[in-house]
């Protein structure tokens, strides 16, 4: 287990901290509190905190050249101004499904928004993979699935990843930039023998994969052949997600979360639900913009 220092980036008590992004434009880090629900943002320094509350469960989100953003709400994927608050259906695949909402999500390096859904009441196998393409066109790509995590691309976009957090398994696909669809699949890491499981990811410019282990509480980077290179060990068990970000991209930022931590582990993880960060002598990549006709 490595021993880099791991601070305090935001001192917060997210109850389910998620999905973050650093905007280059802003030099701010953006992510969500799934269950509060709402929308954070905050300097490289962790100072000037702002928040936006959303009217339901926010998953995840994707930035794009002008300030306005896409969220992924539990109904559905809307158009988000920062500046007034103001929201606007793009289409809502799961709004007759009410048991579910959408996780983690995630653009391409072509500017197509990825993100996945969820049964939020049963951890059952119904989880619906959505692409949104630039055009607002909306597709089903996967389903079969529990809890969508890990959306990743390799730096020359020819690799994908994705993991199903209750299957304990992360996978690599080869990815076609042209078309936004993927083949291939193999089993990148599995983890089904232990008790970690891989949550949000991100991938590094030397194309290692950077995996948060929610209930473990570990940070671990993997090589593009999937094997272990390091291991961080957080402060708190419930890791959720990280980025780069940063001028240099060398900060990794790391949400967590208090969701159904019990009073005793409340006790023993005082700073459960913080967004972290830890230096890194690698560099990450720039986030994705999604791409759409007004961008």
């Amino acid at each position: 287990m490595s021993a880099t220092p791991i601070d305090i980036l935001v001192p917060c008590a997210n109850v389910l901290g998620e999905s973050p992004l650093w905007c280059a434009r802003r030099q701010r880090l953006f992510w969500v509190d799934i269950r509060a629900p709402a929308l954070h943002a905050c300097d490289a320094d962790g100072r000037n905190v702002a928040t936006w509350a959303m009217p339901e469960v926010i998953g995840s989100f994707a930035l794009r050249a002008t300030d306005a953003m896409i969220v992924a709400l539990k109904s559905g994927f809307h158009h988000f101004d920062p500046a007034t608050g103001a929201l606007a259906a793009i289409v809502e695949p799961a709004r007759d499904q009410p048991q579910h909402r959408f996780n983690e999500g995630k653009c391409d390096p072509r500017g197509r928004f990825w993100a996945g859904t969820m049964n939020d009441v049963v951890r059952d196998p119904t989880g619906v993979l959505y692409r949104l393409d630039p055009d607002f066109t909306c597709h089903a790509m996967r389903t079969g699935f529990a809890v969508p995590n890990s959306l990743a691309w390799s730096p020359d976009g020819t690799r994908m990843y994705f993991a199903d957090t209750e299957a304990k398994t992360i996978w690599r696909f080869a990815y076609d930039l042209d078309h936004g669809t993927y083949a291939d699949q193999r089993v990148f890491v599995d983890r089904s023998s232990s008790m970690a499981r891989p949550d949000g990811a991100t991938v590094d410019a030397e194309g290692c994969l950077w995996s948060a282990e929610v209930v473990t509480g570990r940070v671990v980077r993997y090589a593009p052949d999937g094997r272990e290179l390091a291991a961080y060990q957080l402060p708190v068990s419930r890791v959720t997600s990280l980025t780069f970000g940063g001028a240099d991209l060398r900060t990794l930022c790391i949400t967590s979360s208090s969701y159904k931590l019990t009073p005793e582990q409340r006790d023993a993880q005082p700073h459960a639900g913080a967004v972290f960060a830890m230096h890194c002598d690698v560099a990450g990549l720039p986030a994705a913009l999604f791409g759409d006709p007004g961008d």
